[in-house]
């Protein structure tokens, strides 16, 4: 669902151009949150049953909540939903609008670069180290922020020079 910001309806189809684009990152969360769903519950029966050998559930469990955190980022910033002053969008004029939207977009070009510049360091750092239990590369988690944080700084970035064009 759309925000009420008129201005932000018509952008999810300048930012992701094809409808294609924003459907295979809904189906990637979709299925993201499959498998978040299906590891805890895996983890959760095997533990009251007092099985062993079934740690690892919980170890995907993390990894993926950190994927299906971040896609879900870009598809709300992609529709308008990631960041919204609703209550002081309607307290202000016609012309002081479209400026909080710039300063919003602004902010959070900002924010999320900071972050994937902080994933990238990390995982530059520790990403090839492996994860305790799978024993794959920690780096899957910092792949997922630096992706997320990545695509919200485009989708912030392609709206600031729109709204900066007018």
């Amino acid at each position: 669902m759309l925000s009420n910001d008129t201005e932000t309806a018509p952008e999810a189809d300048i930012i992701l151009p094809s409808l294609s684009g924003a459907r295979l990152l809904e189906w990637a969360a979709v299925a993201f949150l499959l498998l978040l769903f299906l590891s805890i519950s895996l983890g959760t029966v095997v533990r009251y049953l007092g099985l062993a050998r079934f740690e690892w559930s919980f170890e995907v469990a993390g990894v993926v909540f950190i994927w299906v955190t971040f896609i879900g980022a870009i598809l709300a910033e992609v529709r308008g939903e990631n960041v919204g002053f609703e209550a002081l969008d309607a307290r202000l004029s016609g012309r002081a609008r479209p400026v909080l939207a710039k300063v919003r977009s602004g902010l959070i070009l900002a924010a999320t670069l900071f972050l994937a510049i902080s994933a990238s360091l990390m995982a530059w750092r520790t990403g090839a180290a492996p994860t305790p239990i799978l024993r794959v590369p920690q780096g899957v988690q910092y792949v997922a922020v630096f992706v997320g944080a990545g695509g919200v700084a485009i989708t912030a970035l392609k709206r600031l020079m729109r709204r900066s064009k007018r």
